[in-house]
């Protein structure tokens, strides 16, 4: 699974990377340390899409399934994302 979702990410066709990381969660003997590694590939893509509440969802599931840093350094890159999409504009804050 970690291997299919490298080469996908190597690849960058953001859909089929998507689909391909997806179908990794149907392993059904994936320890929870390896499933929450691709929830939170899961949410990278979708935050490197623009697809924030998609992304949340997929980090907080992957930290649910097991302490996972890279889930939590990605969640604050989503906080940050999500704050500058409400910011008006430089000319609006006066």
């Amino acid at each position: 699974n970690y291997i299919m979702a490298k080469y996908f990410q190597i690849d960058n066709v953001d859909g089929l990377e998507l689909a391909a990381t997806e179908r990794c969660l149907e392993i059904k003997d994936l320890s929870p340390h390896n499933r929450s590694f691709v929830l939170a590939h899961l949410g990278r893509v979708c935050l490197r899409l623009g697809r924030y509440d998609d992304a949340r969802q997929w980090l907080e599931q992957a930290l649910a399934a097991s302490d996972n840093p890279s889930a939590r350094n990605l969640l604050r890159k989503l906080d940050s994302a999500e704050q500058k999409t409400h910011e008006p504009p430089a000319e609006q804050q006066k």
